[in-house]
């Protein structure tokens, strides 16, 4: 899945690993993968357990440290990214009980000032709760404690729930339960205000594996990194040799010699600039046509 999705960081919850497990599994997939894991004490192997998986190919692994702030239930990712920055990031597994989460966050925060550690640039993970009404099919508020107790932890961190904020009339929901007729947007991924305008491309998708929760995805840009756009239209290389293609340039290009050509009693919609623009914009509309045809694909309008 991280190879397929080009994922370079997985934060996981329910991980159920024992030591024994962890490092076989880090053995098995040691040239692609490395793994870090904090289980929780009681029941490593049945119960909670947080961790995360970092791509080789995409992460550098030879830097990066874990944080164990509740065991088995939160976790911070010291990871440097491409050698510029370090990342935070809070992976969290909160319990199902709502009068149980004023006391899960105050630990946590407790826990993070402790080790120093109260800039964090993501939080992610299983909330098992819900901070808005619309975040529920049927929409419905959560216990108003743990609600308050949520949003007055990341408050205090400055996290924002970055994709709701750009988002907010789209209904999107990362957990189903009974065959989908309750879903709730339970797994969320918050942001610093430094990284808010830099988080990009938010996903929702069905895990490879069996599970009733989804997956939640975010990429990352640098800070200061430059914009990249859509980049530039291109002819599809195999009109090349199409002779309706050929034909249709050379149609196109007959004319616009005779234009430029000739003479122009109104230089300022016919000059020869214009003119030359005109063509290159009637042959990528004529390409996209030919192409969309000969893949039995609708034309692109754009």
């Amino acid at each position: 899945m991280m190879k397929e999705q080009r994922l370079g960081i997985l934060a996981i919850q329910e991980s159920h690993l024992t030591d024994s497990t962890l490092l076989e599994t880090q053995r098995r997939f040691d040239k692609s993968l490395a793994i870090a894991n904090s289980p929780f004490p009681d029941n490593p192997s049945g119960s909670a357990g947080v961790g995360f998986i970092l791509n080789k190919a995409l992460i550098r692994t030879d830097d990066f440290t874990i944080y164990e702030i509740l065991p088995g239930r939160a976790a911070v990712l010291r990871v440097n990214w491409n050698g510029r920055e370090n990342l935070n990031i809070l992976n969290v597994y909160a319990p199902n009980a709502p009068n149980l989460h004023p006391q899960f966050w105050a630990d946590i925060l407790a826990n993070l000032i402790a080790q120093d550690l109260t800039h964090i640039d993501y939080m992610m993970g299983d909330t098992n709760l819900a901070e808005d009404a619309r975040d529920r099919s049927p929409p419905h508020p959560d216990d108003e404690n743990a609600v308050s107790a949520l949003r007055d932890f990341r408050h205090e961190l400055g996290l924002r729930d970055t994709w709701r904020e750009s988002h907010p009339r789209t209904k999107a929901f990362t957990y189903r339960h009974n065959r989908g007729a309750i879903k709730s947007r339970l797994d969320r991924i918050y942001t610093s205000d430094q990284h808010a305008s830099t988080a990009y491309e938010w996903g929702f998708t069905p895990r490879a594996m069996p599970s009733d929760h989804d997956l939640v995805s975010v990429k990352h840009a640098m800070s200061g990194s430059p914009e990249i756009g859509e980049g530039r239209w291109t002819l599809p290389l195999f009109l090349i040799n199409d002779k309706s293609m050929i034909d249709e340039i050379e149609t196109l290009g007959i004319a616009l010699q005779k234009e430029i050509m000739g003479e122009f009693p109104n230089r300022e919609n016919s000059n020869p600039q214009r003119l030359w623009y005109h063509f290159k914009w009637d042959i990528q509309t004529k390409a996209r046509d030919i192409a969309a045809r000969a893949t039995c694909a609708p034309p692109n309008p754009s």
